[in-house]
């Protein structure tokens, strides 16, 4: 598996309105599914301003160590759910029927089938997380089979 290293000692300098500042997100998200038809992943990250893991996860996927990486395998698109009160139907596209919790993680192929499913809310707590964690989960679900 060919993955990024990220060592212990990496700098993450959390972002303040990763989610906030986002493009439109169901224009990226339509852009993300057309250009994943070329056997990229989709990588949705369901999340809020208010939310230090779902910054944590944000931050980390603005790595300059992760951009050559991540523009290789995956459409990255952030998702602002605000309080747990908008773009729910885009999280419910992808099966996740309610947000119960920040980030919630998508992976997806391009033709929108949900490569980890039961995973979605295994980063709520990415502040926790060591910076190879990230690193690993990217390598492997970039790579995993669809359903």
């Amino acid at each position: 598996m060919n993955r990024p290293i990220l060592p212990d000692a990496t700098e993450i300098a959390d972002m303040a309105t990763p989610y906030g500042s986002a493009p439109d997100p169901r224009g990226a998200l339509g852009n993300a599914e057309y250009a994943a038809r070329s056997g990229k992943r989709v990588l949705a990250v369901f999340g809020a301003d208010w939310c230090p893991d779902a910054r944590r996860f944000a931050s980390v996927l603005a790595l300059p160590q992760l951009q050559d990486f991540l523009s290789e395998r995956y459409e990255v698109v952030l998702i602002d759910v605000g309080r747990y009160d908008k773009n729910i139907d885009l999280a419910a596209s992808y099966g996740l029927e309610k947000v119960e919790g920040a980030p919630a993680i998508i992976v997806a192929d391009g033709d929108g089938r949900v490569i980890n499913p039961g995973g979605a809310y295994d980063w709520r707590t990415a502040r926790s997380r060591r910076p190879q964690e990230f690193a690993d989960f990217l390598a492997v679900y970039a790579e995993a089979p669809a359903p």
